[in-house]
């Protein structure tokens, strides 16, 4: 069975949208599920979506530190927008 290669839609990406009343843009690195190969040859286990913050801005201004510790809020508001928009 041959893999769909989804390689070009991993990568670093950033989007702007509303958290707490504020336009955040955050940069972050996509990496969308890949199924694991099947059949008896299968040697791919595949790998899980995932969303790994990289930057936060408001503005022009860089307040990834400031925001670290709401950075699970963040990342599950970046989700919720994307999959609203759609990546």
């Amino acid at each position: 069975m041959r893999r769909i290669n989804r390689a070009s839609m991993a990568g670093s990406h950033e989007s702007t949208f509303e958290y707490k009343g504020v336009n955040l843009t955050v940069g972050f690195y996509y990496q969308p599920y890949d199924p694991p190969e099947t059949g008896p040859e299968a040697q791919y286990p595949g790998c899980p979506e995932s969303h790994e913050i990289e930057s936060i801005y408001i503005d022009d201004i860089d307040v990834f530190e400031l925001l670290e510790d709401q950075s699970e809020e963040i990342e599950e508001a970046l989700i919720e927008h994307l999959k609203n928009t759609g990546l």
